[in-house]
């Protein structure tokens, strides 16, 4: 009887999270994130940028490889959730991601997991050894990430940026496109600014419940926040600079007929990103900025136009 009594105390102090709608499957759709596979189409950014998108050949390879990333992704975000299960219980938002609710067993997750992965490597048979690599190094560095380069200061963010731009260069190894330095310079600092969106409004959002104290398996204190404010804002603005000094140089009238238009990029792009950290400022941004572009009409809106102004430039 002492011991129900204690196990009713307990209970009482907690929340029980029932399951989505009573469904595994559904639970299982929001383990694997399918909506951040929409980062993975940064590996279609090497056929846009080559001019090469009526190209059924590559578009297909490039496909491919889109498949194999979001495999991989969903596997190294099931081991994620899997290790930050006792942080995520003590989350607000994150308490409710399936493994941290008791929704999918750790047992079920790391089967899942090994399946996903199997399918990313066994997607990537026909594409290039390159491109096996790649996905490789982006495997390995995300598990490094995940199970211990997250809690290193600015480490993290410099991670996440580099997992972009190996997708970028994945793509480019599908379609046998070489990645330019401007390319890979002007994504490490726009995903940079992006990964510093994404801790600034973790810090943001946990500030007044940690009280000085580092976050939850981050290497970040609230106090922090003035600085990873104004890094990320000057990593987003870099990123614009990135473009507007390739639109002085000589390489850019290899590649357009009217580079001029090009010049429309920079403003759009300037307010997109000051845009996002406006609102991150005032903590309204999603913990990912991911989930914030893709529910954004704006982000659309911009999107189109600058896709516009690099297909009239051509």
């Amino acid at each position: 009887m002492f011991l129900v009594a204690q196990l009713r105390r307990c209970a009482d102090s907690y929340e029980h999270i029932k399951p989505l709608n009573g469904s595994w499957f559904r639970s299982l759709y929001k383990a694997i994130r399918v909506h951040q596979w929409a980062k993975n189409l940064l590996l279609f950014a090497a056929i846009f940028l080559g001019h090469q998108l009526n190209n059924l050949t590559l578009v297909f390879s490039a496909l491919q490889g889109f498949v194999a990333f979001s495999l991989c992704g969903s596997a190294v975000y099931i081991v994620n959730d899997m290790v930050d299960l006792e942080a995520d219980r003590l989350h607000a938002r994150k308490r409710k991601r399936p493994f941290a609710a008791g929704d999918i067993s750790l047992v079920t997750g790391a089967l899942i997991s090994t399946v996903l992965l199997l399918g990313a490597f066994t997607v990537a048979i026909p594409l290039p050894l390159d491109f096996a690599a790649a996905l490789g190094v982006y495997f390995g560095l995300a598990l490094l990430y995940s199970l211990y380069l997250k809690e290193k200061l600015l480490v993290d963010v410099f991670l996440l940026a580099s997992l972009y731009a190996i997708r970028v260069w994945a793509g480019g190894i599908c379609a046998g496109i070489a990645i330019s330095h401007w390319a890979l310079a002007f994504f490490m600092c726009l995903f940079l600014s992006l990964a510093l969106a994404k801790r600034h409004s973790e810090l943001t959002a946990s500030a007044d419940r940690q009280e000085g104290k580092k976050l939850n398996r981050r290497g970040y204190r609230p106090s922090d926040i003035p600085f990873v404010l104004s890094y990320g804002c000057v990593s987003s603005l870099m990123s614009v600079l990135v473009i507007a000094i390739y639109l002085n140089s000589p390489d850019v009238s290899v590649h357009y007929s009217r580079p001029s238009l090009l010049w429309f990029v920079c403003p759009a792009l300037a307010y997109w990103s000051s845009r996002l950290w406006i609102i991150a400022a005032r903590g309204r941004l999603d913990e990912d900025p991911v989930l914030f572009a893709i529910k954004d009409k704006i982000s659309y809106l911009l999107g189109a136009i600058i896709v516009t102004v690099v297909l009239l430039a051509i």
